[in-house]
């Protein structure tokens, strides 16, 4: 963080996520994200009803837009998935999105 480091415009950190283990919908306000995966396989939900889908290996990167509702999800039962992220912004932002309901078919999106 900003506060931390002296950043002045920029956040970066890691994302740990457990086999078969899904985040909560939410954004990130105002920034910008750039996730690269560093290993694991990582399915990303997104839309206002999470309503699209895309797979992303190990040295793949997915940009997430400002305020973009979005949900990572590790597609393997048995593999963590370890990600590093950069963002626009000194701190990090999360709005979790309690209420939101995901389509029930999300559309496929290759990358």
């Amino acid at each position: 963080s900003g506060s931390r480091t002296g950043s002045s415009a920029l956040w970066a950190g890691t994302n740990h996520i457990r086999p078969g283990e899904v985040t909560g919908a939410h954004h990130h306000g105002q920034l910008e994200s750039i996730i690269y995966v560093v290993s694991g396989t990582a399915l990303m939900r997104w839309g206002e009803r999470l309503e699209f889908i895309t797979k992303a290996d190990a040295g793949s990167f997915l940009l997430v837009p400002p305020y973009m509702p979005h949900q990572e999800l590790n597609a393997s039962d048995t593999e963590d998935l370890h990600c590093a992220l950069v963002r626009s912004g000194t701190e990090e932002v999360v709005v979790n999105l309690p209420d939101l309901v995901p389509a029930d078919d999300p559309e496929w999106i290759t990358v």
